[in-house]
């Protein structure tokens, strides 16, 4: 590699990583301030808008980066420097440590979130493959583990399956399985085992304390649109004492796994508030969606310049 290119590609690297790491903290720093008007929001639309949240400072930092390097771009999107006669051009660091320390430490970064999406979706296979053996295909389209124990999940990223115990259908007359089963289908029409995945995939340069707040609030607002989707066939009364019940059942019983976290009181309190006041929600439409699409696309374009001048001035006190 010619040093010129690893010059290049180096302070591209150092410039999409800091960028990525540094919106992520604005953004996780807001999200308590945004959190209301997120809540007041259709959970369905909600959810797609905190993910899309999520994903902003990883699509801004490197469409930015990317704009930034590329020299016809970076020409049309850079006005005139302060100093005089300059050129169009990139920022690009002088020396070769920090060019090397940059791409190192941007490849790390990738290696660590390819890792992580790997181990995930390794664990949900190996899940599987242990868990359709010791399960049968019921006529309702959902798998039913024999076990004495009252569990039920949605289990798979790209075809997920539904997961019901014999303890749990013993446990629950006719009408609360209907409400469950219709809370799980939404679970499996909706991927949201992938969209989880995805948003703690683009969290992963935050720290732990600061980002576990926004996946609470993702994980909860796609329990939300899971139960509005069953009300809207069962009825919201119906939906929420199903909730209740369902909890009564598990408390005492694996409690402590991830899976059902969904049950636990404050949890269940959060969810039957949301279904009691779905009427008070916002559902956004298309031009919504693309009004919010146009206002994240427009931040990458008037980011460019600024980005440019932050990197030279961070690239002249590290050269």
């Amino acid at each position: 590699m010619s040093e010129s290119l690893l010059l290049t590609l180096g302070s591209f690297a150092a410039v999409w990583a800091s960028v990525w790491l540094l919106l992520m903290l604005v953004l996780l720093a807001l999200h308590r301030l945004c959190r209301p008007v997120l809540f007041r929001l259709h959970p369905a639309s909600a959810s797609a808008v905190l993910l899309a949240l999520c994903a902003a400072p990883f699509l801004i930092s490197l469409v930015g980066a990317a704009l930034l390097y590329l020299p016809q771009t970076e020409s049309a999107l850079v006005s005139q420097h302060c100093h005089e006669d300059c050129a169009a051009h990139a920022p690009v660091t002088a020396s070769p440590v920090v060019a090397a320390t940059g791409l190192a430490a941007t490849g790390l970064l990738l290696v660590l979130l390819a890792r992580r999406a790997a181990r995930h979706l390794v664990r949900a296979m190996r899940l599987t493959r242990q868990l359709r053996p010791l399960s049968r295909s019921h006529g309702e389209g959902y798998r039913e583990l024999d076990s004495g124990r009252p569990v039920v999940f949605t289990l798979g990223w790209l075809r997920p399956e539904v997961y019901v115990s014999r303890g749990l259908t013993e446990r629950c007359d006719d009408s609360d399985m209907q409400v469950i089963l219709a809370h799980e289908r939404a679970h499996r029409c909706r991927r949201d085992n992938l969209r989880i995945l995805i948003g703690r995939l683009l969290c992963l340069v935050a720290p732990h304390a600061w980002k576990q707040p926004v996946l609470n609030d993702l994980e909860l607002l796609s329990e939300q649109a899971c139960d509005f989707v069953a009300a809207q066939r069962f009825g919201t009364v119906s939906v929420a004492g199903t909730l209740v019940r369902v909890k009564r059942i598990l408390q005492g019983t694996f409690m402590d796994s991830p899976v059902l976290q969904r049950f636990t009181g404050a949890e269940v309190e959060a969810r039957v508030r949301a279904l009691l006041g779905s009427g008070e929600r916002l559902l956004l439409g298309p031009l919504q969606l693309g009004v919010f699409l146009v206002v994240i696309l427009s931040l990458i374009v008037l980011g460019v310049e600024p980005m440019h001048h932050a990197t030279e001035w961070a690239l002249g006190l590290i050269d």
